[in-house]
């Protein structure tokens, strides 16, 4: 059976074509994670969480967002207090994790 993609090179794929390829490889699985590897919004969710709570934990990071009259408690806000990398050390999971969401360089 001839593909689109065999038709085509991917940049020449038409718009219409490429969603079918998507669907096709999300109906067969092709496209799937393992079941242990976690998904790109957990990792980032997991990221946002910590960086959510290093304002809470800090009393000067909590008095920057209140000079700005935003109330940290009911909107998103992260901070990183340079402690992050430390986090990350020997664990080679999260590494790859935060390297496949785009959140580190390898």
């Amino acid at each position: 059976m001839l593909k689109a993609k065999d038709m085509w090179n991917e940049s020449e794929i038409p718009q219409g074509g490429k969603a079918i390829l998507k669907a096709k490889s999300m109906i067969n699985g092709s496209g799937a994670t393992a079941a242990n590897e976690p998904s790109r919004i957990e990792v980032l969710t997991n990221i946002l969480t910590y960086f959510k709570n290093g304002v809470h934990n800090s009393k000067p990071t909590k008095s920057y967002p209140e000079s700005r009259c935003l109330d940290y408690t009911k909107t998103e806000v992260g901070s990183n207090s340079g402690q992050f990398h430390y986090k990350l050390t020997g664990d080679e999971e999260a590494i790859k994790d935060y390297v496949s969401c785009g959140l580190l360089l390898d």
